[in-house]
């Protein structure tokens, strides 16, 4: 899915799996949150309705470690930019959950013959590969936001 899409959705699909982000705190994400030299997103926003906000819950705020290679494919994304939002719509509005699943990952699930599946389903593939790698279920509650090891055992 990832070496098939183009442009942002390329670094949006590869660092969503490598993080567990929610679609939101990714069309949040800013330049500024991200940490190349050491390999952390910081999660300090999300939007909701065009509008940024605060993480869904208080676990939401957090730092997540993210592997070199992801962290290059976004950084090639970017380009030289230093600021504003690391993914956005044509008119600089942040991106909207619905729409990216409509227009951009369903064609490409249809594309390369594989069922149909929403951005959701980084986030569950992220801490699917987790669990198998037998990484503490504290460690995975932390990284994907959950403030109670029952929801990422879901």
């Amino acid at each position: 899915m990832i070496e098939v899409a183009e442009g942002q959705y390329k670094a949006l699909f590869a660092l969503q799996f490598a993080t567990g982000m929610r679609f939101g705190e990714i069309a949040g994400l800013h330049v500024e949150d991200l940490d190349f030299s050491e390999l952390v997103v910081y999660i300090r926003r999300s939007t909701f309705k065009h509008e940024e906000v605060t993480p869904k819950s208080k676990a939401g705020h957090r730092e997540v470690d993210v592997d070199a290679g992801t962290m290059a494919v976004v950084k090639s994304h970017l380009g030289d930019r230093t600021s504003g939002r690391v993914f956005e719509s044509r008119n600089g509005t942040p991106l909207v959950n619905g729409n990216v699943n409509r227009y951009v990952l369903k064609p490409l699930c249809k594309k390369i013959g594989i069922p149909e599946g929403t951005t959701h389903a980084f986030r569950h593939g992220r801490v699917s590969v987790l669990q198998q790698g037998n990484v503490s279920g504290d460690l995975i509650k932390r990284w994907v936001g959950h403030s109670s090891l029952k929801t990422t055992s879901k």
